[in-house]
């Protein structure tokens, strides 16, 4: 698995976690998300992941569908370029 379809089946596994109103596995996939984002992104992405990672800590549940949405579009904004520097290094190449 790649590691932006790690983030990928990560994220849908926090939604689907949300979704059944976890917050002890919300933490655990929480902090695994926030393990592969940090990867990239030590900044606003690692952040909104960490503080879903506190609200299933928390068990805050009621605060996740909203922290999700703003992981998700730092996540967004990480693999956007992510994309470009793979572009980039790609057409460098050859």
């Amino acid at each position: 698995m790649t590691p932006e379809q790690q983030i990928a089946a990560d994220t849908a596994r926090s939604a689907a976690i949300i979704a059944r109103n976890d917050a002890v596995r919300l933490k655990e996939a929480a902090h695994a998300l926030k393990g592969s984002v940090g990867n990239f992104d030590p900044g606003a992405a690692f952040e909104a992941v960490r503080s879903l990672e506190f609200i299933g800590r928390e068990n805050r549940l009621v605060e996740a569908p909203a922290a999700l949405a703003a992981a998700k579009a730092e996540i967004a904004r990480v693999m956007r370029g992510l994309r470009r520097l793979k572009k980039a290094m790609n057409s460098q190449v050859g």
